[in-house]
């Protein structure tokens, strides 16, 4: 099911997909960009601490996250998390949202003009 719904929502043109294995199913699709956004350790436990948790309830929380998606993965996929080769880009979260969002943009920007037609030289 999860598969049939992130097909079809990839389907009807521009759209964004968070997570959900979406790189594994749309591996196929040529003009999908799968980002990978990831963070240091140290900087997620960081963010987990300014939400009131302890030191040690942010690594524990820390710990079972990536071990669910690396699971996840394994589990409906067979493959390991993250599989690198699955994606356009993988970008360092620690600098901010802005960032990550002007890198994605930059990202797409590049790759359309690699694809879309040059004029010709005289």
């Amino acid at each position: 099911m999860l598969q049939e719904v992130i097909e079809d929502v990839a389907s009807r043109g521009n759209c964004v997909i968070v997570g959900r294995g979406a790189p594994y199913i749309l591996r196929n699709h040529s003009d999908a960009f799968h980002v990978f956004i990831y963070a240091p350790r140290d900087e997620k436990i960081r963010r987990i601490k300014t939400l009131g948790k302890t030191e040690k309830e942010a690594a524990q929380l820390v710990a079972e996250v990536d071990a669910e998606r690396a699971s996840f993965i394994r589990h409906y996929f067979g493959a390991e998390w993250p599989c690198r080769a699955l994606y356009n880009a993988m970008i360092n979260s620690k600098f901010g949202d802005e960032y990550v969002i002007e890198m994605i943009l930059q990202h797409v920007d590049a790759l359309e003009k690699l694809h879309s037609p040059q004029p010709a030289r005289v």
